[in-house]
């Protein structure tokens, strides 16, 4: 006798349940003439929002500084402008790697100095132009890692220089592009 009452009550809520959802779904469509019209829609890149193809990039850059105490050429807007012209196409600069060197003249430790300023001067200038600053590493060399002779003036010349290795993404196909402001 209880198992029966038991599915009796079973039953009697499963009935109620039913007759809830279909009275709710006869409020939905009030008539079988009533068509439900819903928009055609294509198989199109234009609606999907996909992000872009991306490839790494990577740009170096030798700024020589002239003589032996200048930071910077008076000249290095010109000497960065491809640069400049290389983020304009990218997507992100990733990180920019700044290293400054010297010559052989003085001490080592005026040296250090002067090569890491002469690095910083060169991540000031492309921040004051645009590029973010927490893209950059700065490092000094001083006269640690020279590419030419220091005993002739053409050398030093060559060893007075910033190097610089930017690297980024930039878009494959027609994606926006890196606004620097």
């Amino acid at each position: 006798m209880r198992c029966s009452l038991i599915k009796t009550l079973i039953s009697s809520v499963a009935l109620a349940a039913a007759l809830v959802l279909s009275a709710g779904c006869q409020n939905q469509v009030s008539s079988a003439d009533q068509v439900v019209k819903t928009p055609k829609v294509e198989n199109s890149a234009e609606q999907f929002d996909r992000p872009p193809v991306l490839r790494p990039v990577r740009y170096s850059l030798k700024v020589y500084s002239g003589s032996s105490g200048a930071l910077l050429p008076t000249n290095i807007d010109t000497q960065l402008a491809p640069l400049l012209e290389k983020f304009d196409s990218w997507q992100q600069i990733t990180r920019i790697t700044v290293v400054g060197h010297t010559d052989a003249e003085g001490s080592d430790k005026s040296n250090m100095l002067l090569s890491i300023r002469r690095a910083h001067a060169l991540a000031d200038r492309l921040m004051e132009v645009g590029v973010p600053a927490g893209v950059f590493e700065v490092d000094g060399r001083g006269e640690t890692a020279p590419i030419a002779s220091n005993s002739s003036i053409s050398g030093k010349q060559l060893n007075r220089r910033v190097e610089l290795i930017a690297e980024g993404l930039q878009a494959i196909d027609d994606s926006p592009r890196l606004s620097r402001n």
